[in-house]
């Protein structure tokens, strides 16, 4: 099954299913430490979809980048996900952190994912 983290109702998405954590409503930066091997990991994502325009935080109005949506494989993630654990203000998902270790913190290469597993990411989207 694919886990998606970040699609959020408030952030737009229209699909989303889960509302903003409280942690990002709240908004205090460098609240949660992440180790750069992890943003690395999340910053070097299989892109699946990007939109050609920008994306802002509906609570500090700062723009957060554009729109894409990136992929190991077992795991969907946004680029506002991405945006809120770099500055600290949400933690990461503990399901990912612990796939990322198995991982040595290195996304698989599209080759290196099942056909099937790519499509069930498509679907999830």
């Amino acid at each position: 099954m694919v886990r998606k983290l970040g699609f959020w109702k408030e952030c737009g998405w229209p699909h989303g299913v889960d509302s903003v954590p409280s942690e990002i409503t709240e908004y205090v930066e460098g609240h949660y430490t992440v180790d750069n091997s992890v943003l690395k990991y999340l910053e070097s994502g299989i892109a699946i979809m990007g939109l050609r325009s920008l994306a802002y935080c509906p609570f500090g109005r700062e723009m957060t980048g554009g729109w894409v949506i990136s992929t190991d494989g077992v795991f969907i993630w946004t680029s506002q996900y991405v945006y809120y654990v770099k500055r600290g203000v949400l933690p990461m998902d503990e399901n990912l952190l612990a796939y990322m270790a198995e991982q040595q913190y290195c996304v698989p290469s599209v080759d290196a994912i099942d056909a099937n597993q790519l499509t069930a990411v498509k679907k999830a989207i």
